[in-house]
C-alpha cells in the first residue's frame, strides 16, 4: 500500500503497530472463522471435511463473515521489523518462547512448516523440560496433579530464530499481508462526536488524517529504565526532556559512553569496530536475557578483552519470563484464580507472576566457560554514581567512564551498556494517555481497567492489545502467547459489529464476555 492511501476518507480497523500481535489480529480478522470458536483439532477436522466435501455446510464462511477494510500503520512498511532488528542486534539464536506460540492461526502450524520445510533440527528441544516434569512429579503424593507430561515434549521446544522469521515470511505471502501495511507514524489520536477516530499520521508522502472507525493499539513500546545513578546527574529540565524523547524512541541522549543493549550508539559500534584487538573493557548493567545476549556477541567481537556484568541482586533462573505453571496444560486454572480478583488484585499478581531480568539455566551455562576463563566477571552490586578520566596511549588520549560502586569500589571501563529493561505506564504512553483521559480509564500499577472486549471503554472504539491488555488477558499479555487470546477476543468482537446492530450487540457479545471467563472450573 502506497502513501496515496493517506487519501482514502475512512477504515473500518485501523491497526497501530506491524509485530507479531497485529500480525496475529489481521490473520483472524481474515480467517473464515474465529479461533475462539474452535480448537485447534476442530479447525483441522472441519477444514478437512469441508474440501472433502463440498455438501458439508462449513460455519462462518469467506462470504458470511463481513470482511473489514484494514490498514495496518507502522513507519517501517514491513512486518515484524523492530522485533527482528531487536533479534539481530542480540544475535539470539532462538525464541524463549516454545513452539506452539506463534502469529499463525493453527497452533501446530509452525511445527508442520518446519517438517514441510526439513527444518526439525531447528526447534531445540527444551534441555530442561525433563526437570519440569520431575518437580512437578513429586507434588502427586501430596494429591496435586502434575503440570507437565510426556505428551507436552513437542510443545516445549524452541524455534530458531531463522526458522521463525520464515515462518512468518510465509504467513504474510499466504494472507497477502503487505497490502495492508501504510507506511506512516501515528502522531496523535482524535475522538469524534460520533465516536469514531482521526488519526494524525505522517509518511514518506507527508502529514496526513486517516478516519477509521476503530483503532487497535498494538505497538507494545515501552519507555527504557535509566538507572538512578544516571538520571540523578539530570536537572529537573533535562530529566523531562530525556523522558518526553524516550517516549518517541529517540535514544541519542544518553552521557557520552553510555549506549542502550537494544539500540547501540554510532560511538560505540565505532569504539568496537576501530579499537585493537583485545584492548577493550566494556560494563554490562543488568543480569537478565538481554544482558546474557549481549556478553554473548560481545566476547565475540575481536577488540574486547573483558567485560562485567553488574546486577543489583542474585542471577535469576527461569525458563520462561512468566511463572512456568502459566505455560502449563493447566494455565487455565492459573487464569480463573487471576480472573477471580479484583482489577487491583490482578495488577499486584501479574507483577509477582512476570520474571523480567531472568534469564534460562542454558543461557546461564553458556557465561560459564567466559568466567571460568577470565573474559567475564559478575558482581553483585549497586552502581551509585560515575565520572570520567582519560588514559594517554601510543599518544592518543582516550575517554575512560569510572564507575563508583558500593563499598567505595571503583571500576573503570571504555563503554557501559545498560540492560535494564523497559517500563510501562500507560500514563506516559503518547497515543495513549490522551484517550485514558478523555475515557475516565482507571489505572492500576501502570496498566488500565479496560473492558473485557480489550476496548478502552465501553463506549470506546479503541482496543488495546499487548502490555496494557493484561488485566483482561492475562500476565502473558505481552508475549506472543497472550497476542493470540487477545486476536481472538478482538477479531470475534469486531466481526460481531460488522454484522449485528449495535442495540443485538449488547445483549449477545457483552454479555458473552463480562465476568470470569474460566468460571466452569468452579464447578
Amino acid at each position: 500500500m502506497d502513501d496515496s492511501a493517506l487519501l482514502q476518507p475512512s477504515a473500518d480497523v485501523a491497526i497501530i503497530g506491524a509485530g507479531p500481535q497485529a500480525m496475529s489480529l489481521v490473520i483472524q480478522l481474515l480467517e473464515n472463522d474465529c479461533e475462539s470458536r474452535f480448537s485447534d483439532s476442530e479447525r483441522s477436522r472441519l477444514r478437512f471435511w469441508t474440501q472433502k466435501n463440498s455438501s458439508v455446510a462449513a460455519t462462518p464462511t469467506p462470504s458470511a463473515v463481513a470482511k473489514p477494510r484494514i490498514v495496518v500503520l507502522d513507519p517501517s512498511n514491513s512486518w515484524m521489523k523492530r522485533w527482528e532488528q531487536n533479534f539481530n542486534t542480540l544475535a539470539i539464536p532462538h525464541l524463549r518462547s516454545p513452539v506452539r506460540f506463534h502469529p499463525g492461526a493453527l497452533s501446530e502450524s509452525l511445527i508442520e512448516f518446519a517438517t514441510q520445510q526439513g527444518r526439525q533440527d531447528e526447534l531445540c528441544d527444551h534441555s530442561e523440560f525433563d526437570d519440569l516434569r520431575k518437580t512437578f512429579r513429586k507434588k502427586r503424593k501430596t494429591g496435586n496433579i502434575s503440570l507437565f507430561n510426556e505428551v507436552d515434549r513437542k510443545y516445549f521446544s524452541f524455534p530458531s530464530r531463522e526458522l521463525f522469521e520464515d515462518y512468518c515470511r510465509d504467513v504474510v505471502k499466504k494472507y497477502k499481508l503487505n497490502d495492508y501495511l501504510l507506511p506512516c507514524k501515528v502522531l496523535s489520536i482524535d475522538v469524534n462526536s460520533d465516536d469514531t477516530l482521526n488519526l494524525h499520521v505522517t509518511g514518506t508522502g507527508g502529514e496526513g488524517i486517516l478516519h477509521c472507525h476503530r483503532v487497535v493499539y498494538a505497538a507494545n513500546i515501552g519507555i527504557p529504565r535509566l538507572p538512578t545513578f544516571i538520571s540523578s546527574r539530570f536537572g529537573a529540565a533535562e530529566a523531562t526532556v530525556f523522558r518526553a524523547e524516550q517516549k518517541f524512541g529517540n535514544f541519542t541522549c544518553l552521557p557520552a559512553g553510555f549506549s542502550w543493549a537494544l539500540d547501540e550508539s554510532q560511538e560505540l559500534k565505532s569504539l568496537l569496530e576501530n579499537s585493537a584487538p583485545s584492548s577493550l573493557r566494556i560494563a554490562v548493567v543488568g543480569a537478565g536475557m538481554t544482558a546474557a545476549h549481549k556478553i554473548i556477541k560481545l566476547k565475540g567481537t575481536p577488540s574486547v578483552a573483558k567485560i562485567m556484568m553488574l546486577t543489583r541482586k542474585q542471577i535469576a533462573i527461569h525458563q520462561f519470563d512468566s511463572d512456568a505453571p502459566w505455560s502449563s496444560r493447566l494455565q487455565n486454572l492459573y487464569r480463573h484464580d487471576y480472573f477471580k480478583r479484583d482489577f487491583p488484585g490482578r495488577a499486584e499478581l501479574y507483577r509477582q507472576v512476570r520474571r523480567p531480568g531472568s534469564m534460562t539455566s542454558k543461557m546461564c551455562a553458556q557465561l560459564l566457560p567466559l568466567e571460568e576463563a577470565g573474559a567475564l566477571s559478575t558482581v553483585q552490586t549497586v552502581v551509585q554514581s560515575y565520572e570520567y578520566s582519560s588514559e594517554t596511549s601510543d599518544g592518543v588520549a582516550r575517554r575512560k567512564i569510572v564507575l563508583n560502586l558500593l563499598g567505595d569500589q571503583k571500576e573503570e571501563f571504555d563503554a557501559v551498556i545498560l540492560a535494564t529493561g523497559a517500563d510501562y505506564n500507560v500514563n506516559a504512553d503518547p497515543l495513549l494517555s490522551s484517550l485514558i483521559e478523555h475515557y475516565n480509564v482507571p489505572i492500576h500499577s501502570g496498566l488500565p481497567e479496560i473492558q473485557p472486549t480489550l476496548k478502552l471503554a465501553h463506549e470506546a472504539n479503541v482496543y488495546v492489545m499487548g502490555v496494557y491488555a493484561a488485566l483482561q488477558v492475562g500476565p502473558d499479555a505481552l508475549n506472543i502467547s497472550g497476542g493470540r487470546r487477545s486476536s481472538s477476543i478482538i477479531a470475534d468482537h469486531i466481526h460481531e459489529t460488522l454484522t449485528i446492530s449495535e442495540g443485538q450487540l449488547a445483549d449477545c457479545v457483552e454479555e458473552y464476555c463480562t465476568g470470569n471467563p474460566f468460571s466452569v472450573l468452579d464447578c
